[in-house]
């Protein structure tokens, strides 16, 4: 995805964009539609001498109302795609197809791959409004949404670690799961929290969690997070540094 996930993506109560443009385009509505008609009174009191403003300011009334209808979708359209390398494979993103699709990328990545060194960088979309889960995950969590978004985020991991099992890879690969932010503590809606919680941690959501997994090589390790590795001389045939 060019961009990061939106919870407009997927229309939910959070937004980002469509709230805020379509209180402005309504507002706008109003204010018009209230001089239309007011010029519609002036000009069957005889107050004003032409039908040309009462009917200006109606048609840029309609406009408005059309558009406060379908900016949600235009924003869906514009910023919510899949591309694959420099290909848009999906306009707007089908939230539906996406787990399936990135565990099948993964799983054709290693097939081609395994025979040789690979730098496999898998970014979830997971965990990250608008906490887009499939239908066996929802409800399965006593943490609410944001729990079963975590719980399928597990099993995807999971997946790929099968994969990498059944390839023959498990034993010389490096895998690396990592995320570059804490909560997203803004994501809130009255006293629903979708963003997850810091705890006793510091730190704000910017993007989703990350793994990645690389053959014949140590890559750099900038956060904290869960490592599972090979014994060191198996990888570190020629010498390496580890940071």
């Amino acid at each position: 995805m060019p961009f990061t996930t939106m919870a407009d993506c997927a229309r939910w109560e959070l937004s980002e964009k469509r709230v805020g443009l379509e209180r402005s385009l309504g507002l706008w509505f109003q204010v018009l539609a209230v001089a239309s008609l007011t010029l519609t009174v002036g000009r069957l009191t005889q107050l004003t001498s032409s039908w040309v403003p009462a009917i200006g300011a109606a048609l840029a009334a309609a406009a408005l109302l059309t558009a406060s209808r379908l900016v949600g979708h235009l924003v869906v359209h514009a910023d919510c795609l899949l591309m694959r390398n420099h290909t848009v494979t999906q306009q707007p993103l089908d939230f539906d197809r996406a787990t399936p699709l990135l565990l099948q990328e993964v799983s054709s990545f290693l097939q081609r791959n395994k025979h040789g060194p690979f730098l496999l960088f898998v970014s979830f979309l997971h965990v990250h409004v608008p906490l887009i889960t499939t239908k066996g995950f929802l409800g399965r969590s006593r943490h609410g949404l944001y729990g079963d978004n975590v719980e399928e985020m597990d099993w995807m991991v999971g997946h790929i670690l099968d994969t990498l099992d059944q390839e023959g890879l498990a034993d010389r690969t490096l895998v690396y799961f990592t995320s570059d932010h804490g909560g997203s503590l803004e994501s809130r809606l009255g006293t629903n929290q979708y963003g997850g919680w810091n705890g006793v941690y510091k730190g704000e959501a910017h993007k989703g969690p990350q793994s990645a997994l690389a053959n014949g090589l140590s890559p750099a390790l900038p956060n904290p997070g869960i490592e599972k590795a090979p014994p060191a001389p198996q990888i570190c045939k020629h010498g390496c540094i580890w940071t």
